[in-house]
């Protein structure tokens, strides 16, 4: 198959000019993103009804059993009163809700972009060959219809425990916080601090992602109204 590096550089060019508004807009929430609880009691929220991802007849994610997300959702303030509820990205299966990932499309939470971009565009340089038109998409999300946001969860006593335990280890070794950040980054603790090290950092991870629906997917969203009583 030829590929038209033209269009694909034309394609990702339009997607950062396109999603270049988008990212400022996550980025001055991700400050204001807060957990649901007490707060959504008694008040409309918005909720996105967005695709469950196709699992191909693959066997599903054992952690979130194919729907992509966990049962947690956080809230991210919106115009006016109302918030939208997001739900969390599974952190085993990335998003995808498979078991493995052979078969997978870059959608993942741990993907680079660029990688998207590409997988799209070999996508376009087919449909072109086979119909002489590539599909529309939404120049932001690609048409994926919402966009991974990165967001901060509550310390929990856990996690606090298993921090204090890795920078232990750290100092004994001679190690900075940024040191120990790096190797778990790329899955070698275990190689920098011993057996177990790796396990800690992922039990002291307090990051997370969620799934918010894109411009595109308005029509998706439907209000709900959460009882005070709840």
């Amino acid at each position: 198959m030829v590929k038209n590096h033209g269009r694909k550089q034309t394609a990702r060019r339009r997607a950062a000019e396109a999603g270049g508004g988008h990212q400022a807009a996550v980025e001055g929430l991700k400050a204001r993103t807060a957990p649901t609880g007490w707060a959504t009691r008694g008040r409309q929220v918005l909720v996105a009804d967005l695709p469950v991802p196709d699992l191909a007849g693959t066997a599903p994610c054992p952690a979130c059993q194919g729907f992509g997300n966990t049962h947690d959702h956080y809230e991210i303030p919106g115009d006016g009163e109302r918030v939208l509820l997001a739900p969390v990205v599974c952190r085993v299966c990335g998003g995808c809700g498979r078991a493995g990932h052979e078969e997978c499309a870059p959608f993942h939470i741990w993907n680079d972009p660029d990688e998207l971009q590409e997988w799209l565009a070999n996508l376009d340089d087919q449909a072109w060959e086979d119909h002489g038109e590539e599909p529309e998409r939404c120049p932001s999300c690609q048409g994926l219809q919402f966009h991974f946001q990165l967001g901060f969860g509550a310390e929990t006593t856990e996690s606090r425990a298993a921090r204090v335990e890795l920078l232990r280890r750290a100092e004994a070794k001679g190690l900075s916080e940024r040191d120990i950040d790096g190797a778990a980054a790329f899955g070698e603790l275990d190689q920098v601090l011993g057996d177990g090290a790796q396990a800690l950092a992922e039990a002291s991870d307090t990051t997370l992602h969620l799934r918010v629906a894109c411009g595109c997917a308005d029509e998706l969203c439907r209000v709900v109204n959460i009882p005070a009583d709840r």
